[in-house]
């Protein structure tokens, strides 16, 4: 519950102390209902925080497809490849 009077504005869905749910579809073959579309840009580091509040919700039929638009930062792949490799309902669309 938001308190009104005082809010924390550093508690964000991608805050550490907020809880974290791994919820997966129950069956992964069937069509997600949500499309989650993330532009990224050598983002690097700073992608993790996107990464935990979508990864952190609990609504199981969704896709997350990233759009690389062009990346050239090293840093900026290895952010994004942790997340390929472990979650099967992400995609990534590289766009020159």
């Amino acid at each position: 519950m938001i308190d009104l009077a005082k809010p924390n504005y550093e508690d964000t869905p991608a805050a550490a102390s907020r809880p974290e749910f791994t919820s997966l579809p129950a069956n992964p073959a069937d069509e997600p209902v949500v499309t989650i579309i993330t532009p990224y840009y050598n983002t690097g580091l700073v992608f993790h925080e996107t990464a935990r509040t979508v990864l952190r919700q609990t609504f199981q039929a969704w896709e997350w497809l990233i759009i690389n638009d062009g990346s050239t930062d090293p840093e900026a792949f290895v952010a994004l490849n942790s997340y390929l490799a472990s979650v099967p309902l992400i995609r990534v669309i590289d766009h020159p």
